[in-house]
């Protein structure tokens, strides 16, 4: 056995049973932040959008989502989905599509208006 061998042994198992937290991480203010993030980025990602909204709701949406905030959100779906995959849970699924959705929104933001 290799040292990632073990490493990642050690991981699974401690992974395992430990508890989650399930009224921290999906508490009201997370939820609502999450759902901020998605329609904000529907908003600026939607070409056809273009005038169905308010000037400042765009500009919210605009001034919350700053290139650093979009890379900490897409860091977190890498590792969200990463630690899927290494537990084995490799197929398409309905959560790993809306997290991919998210995730290339936020990449052609961050391409379109900052870099």
């Amino acid at each position: 056995m290799m040292g990632g061998d073990i490493s990642q042994l050690f991981n699974n198992l401690l992974g395992i049973s430990r508890p989650v937290d399930y009224e921290t991480i999906l508490s009201g203010p997370n939820i609502a932040e999450a759902n901020f993030v998605r329609s904000a980025l529907n908003i600026l990602t939607d070409p056809d959008d273009d005038e169905e909204h308010d000037e400042a709701v765009t500009d919210l949406a605009r001034d919350k989502l700053s290139p650093d905030y979009l890379r900490g959100i897409m860091t977190g779906m890498v590792i969200s989905m990463y630690a899927d995959y290494r537990a084995g849970v490799t197929g398409p699924n309905p959560t790993h599509n809306e997290l991919a959705n998210i995730y290339e929104r936020a990449s052609a933001y961050l391409l379109e208006y900052f870099e």
